[in-house]
C-alpha cells in the first residue's frame, strides 16, 4: 500500500526498526531524515541512494523486584501458525513455562498457555518475575542486524534473556 503523500514543509523522519524487507527506495524518498538500528543496514540504505543515522532502539522498561514465579516465558504470536523454533527447542520441558500471543492454542501444551495478550504496562513485572525469557528474531532482522526491542525491555526490567544470534547482539 502507497505511503500518502507528505507536505513539503514537514519535516519528516524516519526510524528503522525492524523488517528490513519492508524498505525500499520508495518509502525512504518519504523522509528528509532517516535513522536506522542496524549498522550494517544502513551501508545498503546508501546503496538505494539515502543517508541514514545509526540510533539504538530504546526502552521504557523499569525494574522491577518480582518473586520468580517462571521458570521459563515467551511473549509473541506464532509465526504463520506455526510453531516458532524457540518454542519448539524446548521439547517437551519439565520446567514452569508460560507462553503469551496469538495462535498458541493447540500448538504448545495447555498448561503453557498464558493468553492471546499480556498487557504492555505489566511486561516489566512478568520479565523479572521469570527465571528466563526466550526471544527470537523474524529471518530478515537476524539477516540484517535488527536487535529485538524485546531484549533490552527484559534486561532493563531485571530479567535474564536467552535470544538466537542476531550481528551486533554482543
Amino acid at each position: 500500500e502507497p505511503i500518502p503523500a507528505v507536505p513539503e514543509a514537514l519535516y519528516s523522519i524516519l526510524w528503522i526498526h525492524s523488517h528490513p524487507d519492508w524498505i525500499n527506495p520508495g518509502l525512504l524518498a518519504h523522509y528528509k531524515k532517516i535513522y536506522c538500528i542496524s549498522k550494517t543496514f544502513i551501508n545498503k540504505i546508501k546503496k538505494m541512494g539515502f543517508e541514514a543515522q545509526f540510533l539504538m532502539i530504546p526502552t521504557n522498561m523499569k525494574p522491577a523486584r518480582q518473586e520468580k514465579i517462571y521458570d521459563i516465558v515467551f511473549v509473541g504470536n506464532t509465526k504463520n501458525n506455526a510453531m516458532r523454533k524457540v518454542i519448539r527447542d524446548m521439547g517437551f520441558s519439565p520446567y514452569n513455562i508460560k507462553i503469551w500471543g496469538w495462535g498458541w492454542r493447540g500448538l504448545i501444551p495447555e498448561k503453557w498457555y498464558g493468553g492471546e495478550y499480556y498487557e504492555n504496562s505489566l511486561l516489566n513485572r512478568l520479565y523479572s518475575s521469570s527465571r528466563v525469557v526466550l526471544n527470537d528474531h523474524h529471518k530478515d532482522m537476524q539477516r540484517e542486524g535488527f536487535i529485538n526491542p524485546r531484549i533490552l525491555d527484559v534486561l532493563a526490567s531485571g530479567g535474564f534473556v536467552i535470544s538466537d544470534a542476531v550481528a551486533g547482539i554482543n
